[in-house]
């Protein structure tokens, strides 16, 4: 599956410029590899932007670092 055709209908605010183009082919990449799960650390506020670009086309999964690691 591919979202090239949809790029421009996509209404993702806190992503512009050069850097949405940059996440979309980022999109395109994992899609065309097969993937259909990502996870995420939950840095702050950083994940966000991304999450919202990527939801609904991934299962997605926010993860926060400290309760995962393996002591």
């Amino acid at each position: 599956m591919s979202f090239r055709a949809t790029r421009a209908a996509w209404d993702v605010p806190e992503i512009t410029g050069p850097e949405l183009f940059v996440l979309l082919a980022l999109a395109d990449w994992l899609s065309d590899a097969g993937c259909t799960h990502l996870a995420m650390e939950s840095t702050g506020v950083y994940w966000r932007p991304l999450y919202k670009l990527l939801e609904g086309l991934f299962t997605l999964l926010v993860l926060n670092a400290q309760q995962i690691k393996a002591d």
